[in-house]
Formats: C-alpha cells, sequence, structure tokens
C-alpha cells in the first residue's frame, strides 16, 4: 500500500549519507503498518531495512552520468574584437597618411564600421541631412545632394 512510499524514502535517506535516518524511517513505517493495517512490513521493505544495516554496496545505486567535457575553443567575442582593432588601426593610418581626412577617413569609417558589424547604408540621392539649431538633425527631401 504506502510501502513504497516509505522504501523511497529509506532508499533516500540512505543515499544522501544518512543511514540513522533511513533506519529510523523504517522503525516508523513499521509502527504506522501495525497501527493502521495491523501487518508487518512486506519483505521488500524489511529487504531493504537490512541491507541498510549491512550497508551493501547495491544500494549506492548507479553512477551519475558523466558528460565529456567539451574541448575548449576561442571566444567569437575575442576574435571580433581582433577585426575591430584591425579596422581601427588601419583607419587611423590611412587618415594620419592623407592629411586632411576627407574620402579616405569615410572610406577608413566605413571599414571600421564593417568589422564592428555596423551596417553602411547610402543615403538616398534625394535625402539633405543637415544640423537644426539644437543640435538635432532632420532631413529636408525637399534638397537633393
Amino acid at each position: 500500500m504506502r510501502e513504497r512510499l516509505h522504501a523511497q524514502r529509506m532508499l533516500a535517506l540512505y543515499r544522501s549519507g544518512r543511514q540513522a535516518e533511513a533506519l529510523e524511517a523504517f522503525r516508523h513505517a513499521r509502527r504506522v503498518l501495525l497501527g493502521e493495517v495491523g501487518l508487518e512490513p512486506g519483505p521488500e521493505l524489511r529487504h531493504l531495512n537490512d541491507a541498510i544495516l549491512r550497508q551493501d554496496p547495491d544500494l549506492d545505486g548507479r553512477p551519475a552520468h558523466r558528460f565529456p567535457a567539451r574541448p575548449r575553443r576561442s571566444p567569437r567575442w575575442l576574435l571580433g574584437a581582433a577585426a575591430v582593432a584591425i579596422a581601427a588601426v588601419i583607419a587611423l593610418a590611412m587618415t594620419q597618411l592623407s592629411g586632411s581626412g576627407g574620402l579616405v577617413a569615410g572610406v577608413a569609417t566605413a571599414l571600421l564600421l564593417s568589422a564592428a558589424g555596423v551596417s553602411v547604408l547610402r543615403r538616398r540621392p534625394s535625402m539633405t541631412t543637415r544640423c537644426a539649431p539644437q543640435g538635432s538633425i532632420r532631413s529636408d527631401p525637399s534638397e537633393s545632394a
């Protein structure tokens, strides 16, 4: 009837290193069964109690499954950071070599942004962007570039 539940409790206590409590759980189960039903524990529960007393190695259960260790791989972010750093050095060198910047600085900035994963979009020729007085950017479609 509830012997299986008592057996699982005893086994859990024993496997967690609490042998005395597992044996006490058997005594409690025996008292409950005698008091409620008037019967002694069944053979399965008695055998479990005997195995706990003997510290039977079969009660320890099968060993936990161990997963094989994964080989360590270099993190992807490290590769991305290295690419961004190289692009930044190239952009800085190109800006310094060209003097004032201009087209070369724009190309270097585009290279840097694309290496960082930022997509560089071309503006539509019909859109002109200019600064507003408060420093915000607004587009005026009536002016063409």
